[in-house]
């Protein structure tokens, strides 16, 4: 099965993503995954409302307020994390990686510093993460002007970063109104 990078802002082939996840759950039981940036629970929510057997393995967020409430959601007692701090070797194994990565940077509103913002920076530890663990699937989610900040760059420089590692990578914009 070849390993995929979706990039959830943005509209993409979610049936062929739910069929690859369904048929690798059938072959391997259960799917744990990690939540990186994530915030109250979104990507969590989604994977637990499907038909599959899922294991968060780890959920990490740098925003007390949202590890709180996560916690509370999910019965849980995680710390409030800097995701640039974890060690991927002391990640357990995963199948699928789930990431908020934060859209400030590369915001209409924002600055639109991009990569150059620390908090842009966060999509390289999350490559370091996948290219350590090689994960079956990646699951981003972002701001649409990430498609186009600097003429399409960001994007191009994303989808490149892990295609180099082995990913086939999808995006599209996915219209969440």
């Amino acid at each position: 099965m070849n390993k995929n990078v979706i990039c959830h802002i943005f509209s993409f082939n979610y049936l062929r993503l739910k069929i690859d996840i369904i048929v690798y759950n059938l072959y391997y039981k259960m799917i744990k995954y990690i939540d990186l940036c994530s915030g109250i629970g979104g990507f969590r929510v989604a994977l637990e409302k499907q038909n599959i057997e899922t294991k968060c393995v780890l959920s990490a967020d740098i925003k007390q307020d949202a590890i709180d409430t996560y916690n509370i959601n999910f019965g849980e007692n995680n710390k409030k994390t800097d995701i640039y701090m974890l060690n991927p070797k002391e990640i357990e194994s995963f199948d699928l990686l789930c990431a908020g990565f934060p859209c400030q940077p590369f915001s209409s509103a924002g600055q639109k510093k991009g990569f150059s913002d620390k908090r842009g920076g966060m999509i390289f530890k999350i490559l370091e993460i996948c290219e350590y663990h090689k994960p079956e699937f990646v699951v981003l989610e972002n701001v649409y002007n990430l498609m186009t900040l600097e003429n399409g760059e960001c994007i191009t420089k994303i989808k490149d970063m892990f295609e180099k590692i082995g990913y086939k990578v999808n995006y599209k914009k996915f219209n969440s109104c």
